[in-house]
C-alpha cells in the first residue's frame, strides 16, 4: 500500500515554475528561494499561476478575476490589492525585482522568463553550510513578512557591523518574525549557518547554555556549561539567535558576553521585551506598524502604502477566501489598526475574525477586545495564540513592585508624565523614587512607550495592554482609591490650564492640555457612575467645558455641561462657583443653536442667583458679561446695555483691570450694534492694545480671541464709516487669526462681518465662497445656530443670481434678533415685507437707518405716490445715519431720496445732498452702492 504522506509530496512537487532565483508550486501555492519558503494566499497564488502559464502575455482584468474569483463578482480594487500583495511577496522573496507591468488599459503582463519544472529534484532547496559542522537550523516562514522590509535591513546593516544586536520591543510586534529573517539573509549573504534557539520553552534560567548546546548538537560540561560552550564555538563561524529573552535575561547576557569574549567568529541576534544590558550589545527597538491618523481621504491604494492595513488585508483575505474589500470598509480597517496600536500579533488575529464579525461588527466590538480577540492561533507558540496570553506572559515575568505600579497606571487612558504616574501610582509602598524607577524599568520591559511632547517625556501603554492592566486593577481593592487620585490629578491639570490661559496663546495651550481630553473623559464616566464621586465630577465637568470647547467639541460638551447641571443640583453641600460657571456655559451653548431658547432656559437666571449666594461681587460680574452678550445676540440691546453696565460698575468696584478688559469687550459689540460705532470702534482698539494674551475664561465665557471678536466690530464700523476696502483687510485679518482660535471664531468673522460686508458691497461671488466656507465649519463642529446664518447667506446669494425668489421662501430667523435685522439689510423691500424683516425698527440699533431707507421704499414701490410719507422716512434714516456717522446707510438713504426729488424737479437739491454724502466715501469705489450713487449724480449732471 501506498505511503499516503510520500504520495501527497510526489503530488505537490512534480509541477513547479522556476523563474529568477524562484520557484513556484501551485499545488502547495510554495514560492521557494533557496531555503528560504514562503506560503502565498489562495488569490494571489492563482493570479501568479495564472500569470506563469502564460509568460510574456497581456492578461486582462477579466481573466485575472476569472483566475482568482472565478464564481464570484468583485470590486476592482480587490484585484489591485492582491496583485500589490503578490508584487510585495515577489520582491521580498527575491532581491526587490518588479515582475508584474500594468499595460494601461489592457491589464497585466508578466516580464520574467519562465521555465517549468517536471519534479522537485531539478530545483531543490540547496543545501546550506557546504559541509561545514554546524548545519543551519532556522524555521522557515509561515507568511509572507508585511511593511518590515526596512527594519530587516537596518538590523542586518547592524548585524554585520556588530556581534550583539537584540532587537527589543513589547509583545506581538514581531520580534520573532523579524530576526528570523535576518537571520535568513545574513546566512545567504555570507555563506555561514546560523542556528535558532527559542529560550521561551524553558523555565529555569540554569538551562539556558543547554538548550544553545542541544541545538548545536553537542554536550556540555556540567560544571561548566557556558565554558564549554564558548569552548566549542571558540574557532566557529555562525550566527545564533537567542530568541524570547526576557524571562531568563541575567542567564542569557552572562552568556553573551562569554561568547563575545571568547568566541571571535561568533554573532548573536537576540529578541527579547527588555536589553540584556550586556557588554558589546547594540539595540534596535522595533517599533509596530504604521497606520494612519486620518481616514477622511484614505483610498484603496493610499490605505495600503500602511503596513498594519496592508497585514490586515492580507491576513483577511487569507484567512476568509469569500471575504472582498471594498472602499466603505477601509475607516473601520483603519479603526481596527489604530486601537490594536499597529501590533502586529493582535492585527493577524483580529483579521481572523473578519470570517465570523465582518469588518464593521469587528471595529465596534473592539472595546471588549480582550475576549473578541481570543481567537486561538493553533500554529503559534502557546504565549502568542491569544493576545490575552501574550499579555498573560509579560505579565507574571514582572515583579510584584511593577504588577502593582502597572495595574496602577492603566488609569490613564492616554499618555502621562512621570508626575502624574507619581501623584496617581504612588503611596507608602510605591514611594515617589519607587515609582520613578518601576516607569523606567517598564520602559526598559517595552511596557511602557517614552516620547516627547512640548519639549517633556511623556509616557502611554499600548491600549490592549492597558485593558489588560485596567481589568488587573478592577480585581484589587485599591481600584476606588486609583480611579479617585486619578480624578484629582486631571483636576489640577486643569485647574494649571485655566490660570495659564491668561497668558499663553491657544495654539501652545491646546498643544500642551489637548492630552488630558481622554483622562478628563474617563474621570468624568467614573465620577457620574454608581460608584462614582459626584461633586469632584460637577467641579472638573466646569473645568473641563473651556478646552472641549476651544478644540470645536460642542455637541459633546453640551452633554457634558447638561449631565453635570443635573447632578449639581443634588448636591448637598452645592458647589456653587461650579455650577454657576455650567449655566453660564448652558446658557452660550443655547444660544448656539437654531431654536431661540428664553434667558430662564439658558439658565442665567439660575447662574445670577447662585452668583449672589456666593457672595462676592468678583464672582457677580460673570453672569451679567454672558447675559449681556446673549441678550446682545437677541438683538435686545438696550438689555444688554444695562447688563454690562452694571458688570463694569463692579468691575470697577473691586478693581480688577483684566475684568474691567472683559467688560469693555462686551461693551464694544454692545456699542456697535446699539449704533454706537464711534465709541465702539475706539473701545475696540483699546482692548486690542492690553498687552494679556487672553482674556480668562471666568471674564470671558466661551468667547473667541479679542483679537478676533474686536476686528469683527473694527471691521464693520469700518464699512459703515465708508472705508469698505480698510474693512476687508481687517476681515481678511480676523479670518487668519480665527484659524488659530478656533471654529466658533471662525464661524462669528465669517457670519457677522466677511459675509454681509461682501453682500453688502454687491460682491456676490466672493460672499458665496466665503459662506460655503461658513456652512462647511458650522456643520462639522455642530455650530447650529451658525449654521441657520449660513443657509441664509446662500439663499440669498442665490436670489441674487438667479431671480428665483422661492430661495428665500424658507428664511426664519427670531424676530427682532441680530439675524433678522441682518436679514433685513440683505432683502430686497418686497421680501422684506414679506417676512417681516422690518416690523421692528428701534431708535438705537446699528440698522435702523436702513431699515427705514427700507419701509420707505416699500412705500414708494405700493404708492408711488405718496412720496411726503416716504421723504419723512428717509429724512429721519439721514438723520440717525449721520448721528452714528454710519456714511454707507446714509449713501443708501441719499440716493433713494435723490431720486424722488427728482421725480418732483428738485434736481438742485438732490445733487447737492447726494454729492455731500458721496465726496465722504473715498474707498470701495466700483461697490453696488458706490455704482448706483455715481449713476444717479451721472442724471444730475
Amino acid at each position: 500500500m501506498a505511503n499516503p504522506a510520500a504520495t501527497e509530496r510526489k503530488l505537490t512537487r512534480d509541477i513547479g515554475f522556476a523563474f529568477e532565483e524562484l520557484i513556484y508550486y501551485p499545488a502547495t501555492r510554495t514560492l521557494v528561494l533557496g531555503s528560504r519558503e514562503l506560503k502565498l494566499g489562495s488569490r494571489a497564488g492563482a493570479i501568479l499561476h495564472a500569470f506563469l502559464s502564460r509568460p510574456g502575455e497581456i492578461l486582462t482584468n477579466a481573466e485575472l478575476f476569472a483566475a482568482a474569483w472565478p464564481s464570484t463578482h468583485v470590486e476592482e480594487g480587490n484585484l489591485r490589492v492582491t496583485i500589490n500583495a503578490l508584487r510585495r511577496a515577489l520582491q521580498d522573496a527575491s532581491a526587490n525585482l518588479r515582475l508584474i507591468d500594468n499595460v494601461v488599459g489592457q491589464g497585466y503582463r508578466f516580464t520574467a522568463n519562465v521555465e517549468r519544472l517536471d519534479s522537485w529534484s531539478e530545483l531543490g532547496p540547496k543545501a546550506s553550510n557546504d559541509g561545514a559542522p554546524i548545519s543551519s537550523s532556522l524555521p522557515l516562514p509561515l507568511s509572507r513578512i508585511v511593511g518590515r522590509a526596512g527594519d530587516i535591513g537596518d538590523i542586518l546593516g547592524l548585524l554585520t557591523r556588530q556581534r550583539l544586536v537584540s532587537v527589543v520591543g513589547p509583545g506581538g510586534t514581531g520580534k520573532t518574525t523579524v530576526a528570523l529573517a535576518v537571520a535568513h539573509r545574513f546566512q545567504e549573504g555570507i555563506d555561514a549557518p546560523a542556528c535558532f534557539v527559542d529560550l521561551a520553552t524553558i523555565s529555569e534560567a540554569a538551562m539556558v547554555p543547554h538548550v544553545v548546546a542541544a541545538t548545536l548538537n553537542v554536550s556540555l560540561e556540567s560544571d561548566r556549561p557556558i565554558g564549554s560552550l564558548v569552548d566549542f564555538l571558540c574557532r566557529k563561524n555562525l550566527l545564533i539567535v537567542l530568541d524570547n529573552c526576557e524571562h531568563v535575561i541575567a542567564t542569557a547576557a552572562e552568556l553573551a558576553e562569554a561568547i563575545l569574549g571568547g568566541a571571535p567568529n561568533v554573532k548573536l541576534l537576540a529578541t527579547s521585551h527588555e536589553p540584556l544590558s550586556a557588554q558589546g550589545e547594540w539595540l534596535f527597538k522595533l517599533q509596530p506598524l504604521g497606520f494612519p491618523s486620518d481616514v477622511e481621504e484614505l483610498t484603496m491604494e493610499t490605505a495600503l502604502e500602511y503596513p498594519a492595513i496592508e497585514l490586515f488585508v492580507e491576513r483577511a483575505m487569507s484567512c476568509n477566501q469569500n471575504w472582498l474589500m471594498g472602499e466603505r470598509d477601509l475607516p473601520a480597517i483603519a479603526e481596527i489598526c489604530r486601537r490594536l496600536d499597529g501590533i502586529p500579533l493582535a492585527i493577524e488575529i483580529a483579521a481572523a475574525r473578519t470570517e465570523t464579525l465582518g469588518v464593521s461588527e469587528l471595529a465596534e466590538r473592539l472595546e471588549d477586545r480582550l475576549k473578541v480577540l481570543a481567537v486561538v492561533r493553533r500554529t503559534s507558540v502557546q504565549r502568542h495564540q491569544t493576545i490575552r496570553k501574550m499579555l498573560d506572559w509579560s505579565y507574571e515575568l514582572l515583579a510584584d513592585a511593577e504588577r502593582v505600579l502597572l495595574r496602577r497606571l492603566s488609569i490613564f487612558a492616554g499618555s502621562f508624565s512621570l508626575e502624574a504616574a507619581v501623584m496617581v501610582a504612588g503611596d507608602e509602598y510605591l514611594n515617589p523614587f519607587a515609582v520613578r524607577e518601576g516607569v523606567a524599568s517598564l520602559v526598559r520591559k517595552s511596557l511602557l512607550h517614552p516620547s516627547s511632547r512640548a519639549g517633556t517625556i511623556a509616557y502611554r501603554l499600548l491600549e490592549s495592554t492597558r485593558l489588560y492592566a485596567l481589568e488587573k486593577l478592577g480585581e484589587v481593592d485599591e481600584s476606588l482609591r486609583v480611579k479617585r487620585l486619578h480624578l484629582d490629578y486631571v483636576t489640577d491639570v486643569l485647574r494649571r490650564a485655566e490660570h495659564e490661559w491668561q497668558n499663553t496663546r491657544r495654539a501652545s495651550w491646546l498643544e500642551a492640555y489637548e492630552p488630558i481630553l481622554g483622562d478628563a473623559r474617563q474621570a468624568l464616566a467614573w465620577a457620574f457612575s454608581e460608584n462614582g464621586e459626584t461633586a469632584p465630577g460637577v467641579v472638573l465637568s466646569a473645568l473641563l467645558v473651556p478646552l472641549g470647547l476651544q478644540m470645536g467639541l460642542v455637541d459633546e460638551f453640551r452633554t457634558h455641561v447638561e449631565r453635570a447641571i443635573q447632578h449639581a443640583r443634588e448636591l448637598a453641600p452645592p458647589e456653587l462657583l461650579a455650577e454657576m460657571r455650567l449655566n453660564l456655559v448652558y446658557g452660550i451653548l443655547n444660544q448656539n443653536q437654531v431654536r431661540p431658547v428664553s434667558f430662564n432656559e439658558a439658565g442665567l437666571v439660575r447662574a445670577a442667583h447662585l452668583a449672589n449666594k456666593i457672595g462676592d461681587d468678583r464672582f457677580r460680574i460673570e453672569p451679567h458679561m454672558v447675559s449681556a452678550a446673549f441678550n446682545l445676540g437677541m438683538g435686545n440691546y438696550a438689555v444688554a446695555l444695562e447688563h454690562i453696565e452694571q458688570a463694569m460698575e463692579l468691575a470697577e468696584r473691586v478693581d480688577d483691570d483684566i475684568a474691567k478688559l472683559g467688560v469693555r469687550r462686551v461693551l464694544a459689540q454692545i456699542s456697535h450694534f446699539s449704533g454706537q460705532h464711534t465709541r465702539a470702534a475706539e473701545l475696540a482698539k483699546l482692548v486690542l492694545q492690553h498687552p494679556v494674551v487672553n482674556i480668562p475664561v471666568a471674564y470671558g465665557s466661551v468667547q473667541v480671541d479679542r483679537r478676533v471678536s474686536m476686528r469683527i466690530v473694527l471691521a464693520r464700523t469700518l464699512w459703515l464709516e465708508g472705508k469698505g476696502d480698510r474693512a476687508l483687510a481687517v476681515i481678511d485679518d480676523a479670518i487668519e487669526l480665527s484659524k488659530e482660535d478656533g471654529p466658533m471664531a471662525l464661524c462669528q468673522v465669517l457670519a457677522l462681518a466677511a459675509c454681509p460686508i461682501l453682500l453688502w458691497r454687491g460682491e456676490n461671488e466672493r460672499a458665496l465662497e466665503r459662506t460655503m466656507t461658513l456652512l462647511d465649519a458650522a456643520s462639522r463642529y455642530t455650530l447650529g445656530h451658525w449654521h441657520s446664518w449660513g443657509k441664509m447667506f446662500h439663499a440669498i446669494i442665490q436670489n441674487r443670481t438667479t431671480g428665483d425668489a422661492s430661495s428665500v421662501a424658507g428664511l426664519v430667523a427670531p424676530q427682532g434678533s441680530l439675524q433678522q435685522e441682518t436679514m433685513a439689510t440683505l432683502l430686497c423691500p418686497i421680501q422684506q415685507a414679506a417676512y417681516g424683516a422690518s416690523e421692528r425698527i428701534i431708535e438705537r440699533s446699528w440698522c435702523t437707518p436702513e431699515l427705514l431707507r427700507v419701509d420707505a421704499e416699500l412705500l414708494l414701490e405700493t404708492n408711488p405716490n405718496d412720496t411726503l410719507a416716504a421723504e419723512k422716512l428717509l429724512q429721519k434714516s439721514l438723520e440717525i445715519a449721520r448721528q452714528q456717522q454710519a456714511v454707507a446707510w446714509e449713501l443708501r438713504s441719499a440716493t433713494v431720496l435723490a431720486r424722488v426729488w427728482m421725480s418732483g424737479g428738485r434736481d438742485n437739491e438732490a445733487k447737492a445732498l447726494l454729492s455731500s454724502v458721496r465726496e465722504r466715501i473715498a474707498e470701495g469705489q466700483g461697490t453696488s452702492d458706490v455704482s448706483v450713487a455715481d449713476k444717479v449724480l451721472q442724471t444730475l449732471a
